[in-house]
């Protein structure tokens, strides 16, 4: 029984690793795609000749993303996400950030 018990305490501590291993990698990928997102954007909005259609468009396809998050119950990645998104921008090229988001 004691086998079966130490057993048992092993698998899972192996699963509770292994699942906030898991929830760590999704953060890290949202907070890194956010960062992706912000530079795209940034080199979008630094073209010439550019549609404020298009400008638009890529921001609803931000928020989009960050609402398809959290209807998969990814709260933490989709604030991670749509926080560094925001946090690039920002350190980037402060006025167009001033620009986009409303202020809080």
């Amino acid at each position: 029984m004691n086998r079966f018990l130490a057993t048992l305490a092993a698998t899972s501590a192996i699963l509770i690793i292994q699942s906030c291993s898991g929830e760590s990698a999704r953060n890290s990928a949202a907070r890194d795609r956010g960062i992706v997102d912000a530079n795209a954007f940034i080199d979008l909005a630094s073209q010439k000749k550019i549609s404020q259609l298009r400008l638009q468009s890529f921001l609803l396809s931000v928020r989009d993303k960050e609402y398809r998050l959290r209807q998969a119950g990814e709260t933490e990645a989709a604030e991670l996400y749509i926080s560094s998104f925001e946090t690039q921008l920002r350190d980037s090229v402060p006025d167009l950030y001033l620009l986009i988001v409303p202020e809080k």
